[in-house]
C-alpha cells in the first residue's frame, strides 16, 4: 500500500510540473494562420523571414508566402499551375521550385526566380498517377540540389530522380532503377542521398 501512495504522488510531482512548465520545453508557437492548404501541405524556409506553403486540392493549387516569420501570409500566384502541389523548396526570398501532384496523366516540376509573379515548367512525366514528390537543395553545397518524381500507384511507371550543380538552372534527369512504386522525401532513396 505504501509502495501506491509513492507512486501515486511521484506521478502526480511529474505531472504537476509538466503542467506549469508546458512553456519552457515548447518551441512552437502559432503565429499566423493559413486558408485552405490542403490535406498535404509542404513548407520551406528561406530565412528567418521568409517561408512558402504549398498545397491545395486536385485543380487548385495554394501557394502562400510570408515575410514576416508568419505573422501574415499574401497567396501567391499559381497561374500556370495546374493542381496541388506535393513539395516545394525555396532557396531565397524569389527562387522556388514546386512539384505537383499531376493531373490528367501528367505531374509538372515548376520554378519561379520572381517570388511567384510567374512560374516556368522545368520539366514534367506522364502516368496516371504521376506525382513530383520532393525537391531538396544542399546547406552545405547549395548550387546542389535533387527532386524526385515517380508514380504513386504505377508499379509498371519508371520513377526519376533530377539533380543540379548550377543552383537550378539546369537539370538532369535519370531513371530510378531498382525503385518501383512511388519514390518520395521519405522512402530509402532519400536516405543514401547524402547532401
Amino acid at each position: 500500500m505504501k509502495k501506491k501512495y509513492h507512486y501515486f504522488f511521484f506521478v502526480l510531482f511529474i505531472t504537476s510540473n509538466l503542467i506549469l512548465a508546458k512553456t519552457s520545453y515548447s518551441q512552437w508557437k502559432v503565429t499566423g494562420i493559413i486558408s485552405n492548404p490542403g490535406l498535404s501541405p509542404c513548407i520551406s524556409v528561406a530565412d528567418n523571414n521568409n517561408f512558402w506553403c504549398a498545397g491545395g486540392n486536385m485543380g487548385a493549387p495554394m501557394i502562400t508566402h510570408t515575410t514576416n516569420a508568419g505573422l501574415t501570409w499574401t497567396a501567391v500566384s499559381t497561374n500556370g499551375i495546374f493542381t496541388k502541389l506535393f513539395c516545394i523548396w525555396t532557396k531565397d526570398a524569389n527562387t522556388v521550385f514546386a512539384g505537383d501532384a499531376g493531373i490528367n496523366g501528367k505531374a509538372r516540376f515548376y520554378k519561379t526566380t520572381d517570388a511567384g509573379l510567374s512560374w516556368i515548367v522545368l520539366d514534367s512525366i506522364e502516368g496516371p498517377t504521376a506525382s513530383f514528390n520532393g525537391v531538396k537543395f544542399s546547406e552545405s553545397m547549395p548550387l546542389f540540389g535533387i527532386a524526385v518524381s515517380g508514380n504513386i500507384n504505377g508499379c509498371e511507371s519508371p520513377n526519376f530522380i533530377y539533380k543540379t550543380k548550377d543552383g537550378g538552372n539546369s537539370w538532369t534527369k535519370k531513371e530510378l532503377p531498382g525503385f518501383p512504386g512511388a519514390a518520395t522525401m521519405t522512402s530509402p532513396v532519400w536516405r543514401v542521398i547524402k547532401l
